[in-house]
C-alpha cells in the first residue's frame, strides 16, 4: 500500500481541543467540523488511506514552548504514524533557543512550525533569525503559516526574504506559500532551492487550473500534501487533492516522497 502522509496537522490536548479549535475557525471566519483530538484525525486518515501525519501546535507566548513540544513528542512516541513538529518563540533568548532545539533534537521531533500572526513577529524580523540559524545548524526544517489578508507579518515576500538569507535552512511555505495571497507566489519564491510547499488551506479557494499553475511553475517535487486539520477533514482534502490532472509519479511524490525527502521521514 502506497504511504501518505498528511504533512499539516494541528492537535491539542483532551482538555483544552474545543476551546483551541473554536479559536481558530473564529480567527479564520471558517466553519470547523473537527475536533482536534488525535482519535478524530487518526479515524478521519484511517478511512481515507491516509498513513501517516505530520503534526505540531504553535506557543502564542514563551513559556509555552517546552510543554508543547513534550506534548507533541509524548504523542509522536506513542502513535507511530506521527511524526512532530516543535515549535518556538523569537522572545526566547538566544541560549533558551538553542537549548530548545537540542531538547526537541533528543526527544525526536523533526522541525519547528512558527505562525507568525499568532505569535506577533514578521517572518523576516531580526528578532526571529536566532532561531532560523540554530535550526539551521541542527538541520531541523522549519514550517511556517503564510499570508494572512489582514496582516503583514506573514507576506510572502518576507518568507523569499527568509529563504535567501539562510540557503542551508529547508523552508516550508504552508498553504502553497501563502494563504489569500497566491496571485504572485511564483514570482516571489522563484529560483529558491531551499523552499518547499504545503497545500493545505488552498484547495477550498483555488481552481484546480490555478492550483496546478503554481504546482508546476515551484516544481510538484517541492510540494506536500497538507490538509490543515481540524480546520478541514483530511479525508476531503485528499479527494479534492487527487482530481488534480498531475501524473502518477507527481502525486507519489507529493502525497509522501517529497515529505520523507525534505523531514526525514522513515
Amino acid at each position: 500500500m502506497q504511504r501518505i502522509i498528511d504533512a499539516h496537522v494541528h492537535i491539542y490536548p483532551d482538555k483544552i481541543a474545543d476551546k483551541a479549535v473554536q479559536a481558530i475557525g473564529s480567527y479564520y471566519g471558517l466553519p470547523t467540523r473537527q475536533n482536534g483530538r488525535i482519535a478524530q484525525l487518526l479515524e478521519s486518515g484511517k478511512s481515507a488511506g491516509i498513513t501517516d501525519f505530520l503534526v505540531h501546535s504553535t506557543a502564542t507566548v514563551p513559556h509555552q514552548v517546552a510543554s508543547i513540544n513534550g506534548y507533541i513528542a509524548t504523542e509522536a512516541a506513542n502513535n507511530p504514524c506521527l511524526t512532530g513538529f516543535g515549535t518556538l518563540h523569537p522572545a526566547l533568548s538566544q541560549q533558551e533557543i538553542e537549548v530548545e532545539v537540542c531538547r526537541m533534537l533528543s526527544l525526536g521531533l523533526k522541525g519547528v512550525k512558527l505562525h507568525p500572526d499568532f505569535q506577533g513577529f514578521a517572518i523576516d524580523s531580526k528578532s526571529a533569525y536566532g532561531i532560523y540559524g540554530a535550526l539551521a545548524e541542527a538541520g531541523l526544517p522549519a514550517l511556517f503559516h503564510v499570508g494572512d489578508p489582514r496582516s503583514s507579518l506573514s507576506q510572502p515576500f518576507r518568507l523569499a526574504k527568509v529563504a535567501r538569507d539562510f540557503p542551508h535552512l529547508t523552508v516550508i511555505g504552508a498553504h502553497m506559500g501563502g494563504y489569500c495571497d497566491w496571485r504572485n507566489v511564483t514570482e516571489t519564491y522563484k529560483g529558491l532551492k531551499n523552499m518547499r510547499f504545503d497545500t493545505s488551506s488552498t484547495l477550498f479557494a483555488l481552481s484546480g487550473e490555478e492550483a496546478m499553475r503554481i504546482i508546476r511553475t515551484l516544481g510538484a517535487e517541492n510540494f506536500l500534501f497538507g490538509s490543515d486539520f481540524p480546520l478541514w477533514d483530511p479525508a476531503e482534502e485528499l479527494r479534492l487533492f487527487l482530481t488534480l490532472p498531475l501524473t502518477e509519479r507527481e502525486k507519489e511524490g507529493i502525497l509522501f516522497t517529497n515529505a520523507q525527502n525534505a523531514i526525514g521521514i522513515k
